[in-house]
């Protein structure tokens, strides 16, 4: 049988653990070198049709050859999310180099104050408002006021319908002065009070108007309190 005395003992226990030290230091090196698991692929996936492809790819390039094990993925998705079409982005790690990259596009409803493409939870992101002129409708109003007037929009747009009519255009102005243009040129002027009161009646008497006049009507003005003023052709 053979024995260790006390001051071997501690010196093996010191190699051994000096052994295992320098083990971790060299993993934490060499695994985190660039040169060790590199990234060689980056996979875009995700259903988008209004994304710049080149622009994403341009963003995440530099990542190209990083370690598998010290990449950014908060820094990548940082970097992406500056795409204006860009609602969210997912990064994760595929072993042993590869990235992939799920994205995930805004979808527009409107178009705001002439300018800006609105999402219907209210988020205005800038865009090239124009190419949607004829596809959106267009809501003007004040600012923080975006989610509050297309949840408006969808709330009168279901009164129009038993007309089968729609809002082009809805505004509201700073002092909460509600009007609106539907798709048959036809403009509403609703007031402060009581808009959807308004646009109950404007439903109420437009079949009316619509058969005595045919279809000469240009704008309602139901600011009133029990009656209706017509502009005409």
């Amino acid at each position: 049988m053979i024995t260790v005395n006390r001051p071997m003992r501690l010196v093996v226990i010191n190699i051994v653990l000096f052994t295992l030290l320098a083990i971790c230091v060299w993993c934490l090196l060499t695994l985190g070198s660039a040169a060790s698991f590199p990234i060689q692929h980056i996979k875009i996936h995700g259903n988008y049709k209004h994304i710049d492809r080149a622009q994403i790819e341009r963003l995440v390039k530099p990542h190209v050859g990083s370690s598998f094990f010290r990449v950014d993925l908060n820094n990548i998705k940082h970097a992406l999310l500056t795409e204006t079409w860009l609602k969210s982005a997912k990064v994760t790690r595929i072993w042993p180099n590869q990235l992939i990259i799920t994205l995930d596009e805004r979808s527009p409803v409107a178009i705001w104050n002439s300018e800006h493409l609105m999402t219907s939870q209210g988020v205005v992101f800038s865009s090239d408002a124009e190419a949607f002129m004829s596809t959106l409708p267009m809501l003007s109003g004040p600012r923080d006021k975006e989610a509050f007037m297309f949840e408006k929009y969808n709330e009168f747009n279901a009164i129009l319908s038993p007309l089968d009519l729609h809002i082009n255009q809805l505004r509201l102005t700073s002092s909460m002065v509600w009007s609106m243009r539907l798709d048959n040129d036809v403009e509403l002027m609703l007031g402060e009070n009581d808009a959807r009161g308004r646009l109950l009646r404007f439903v109420a008497v437009y079949p009316k108007i619509l058969t005595a006049k045919h279809h000469r009507a240009k704008r309602f003005d139901l600011r009133y309190g029990d009656g209706v003023a017509v502009k005409w052709r």
